[in-house]
Formats: C-alpha cells, structure tokens, sequence
C-alpha cells in the first residue's frame, strides 16, 4: 500500500484483509504505544487503502 522507499523508513502493507504498518525507525511506537496512537495508525490505514 504505501512501500518503503529512499529516504522512508516505513511502510504500510495489506496482507489479505489486514494492515500492517512497520518500521526499521528503533524510536517508532511498538507494543507499548498508546492506544491514541494506534486509533491514529489505523485510520491513516483506513486511509491509504481508501486512496488506493
């Protein structure tokens, strides 16, 4: 959905019906991010997938 790149250290990927947002960033939230955060990474998701 939105692959990594030059200069990006992050991507989205739709694996079936399912997101999956990763990053090689060490500082980017993982398990213990706040559930603010992850509502935020899910509609940015929701997003890209909209957009195509």
């Amino acid at each position: 959905m939105v692959g990594p790149r030059m200069g990006v250290d992050a991507a989205v990927l739709k694996i079936g019906e399912e997101c999956l947002a990763v990053a090689e960033d060490p500082i980017f939230p993982g398990a213990t991010m706040f559930p603010e955060i992850v509502a935020k990474v899910k509609a940015l998701a929701a997003k890209v997938e909209e957009l195509g």
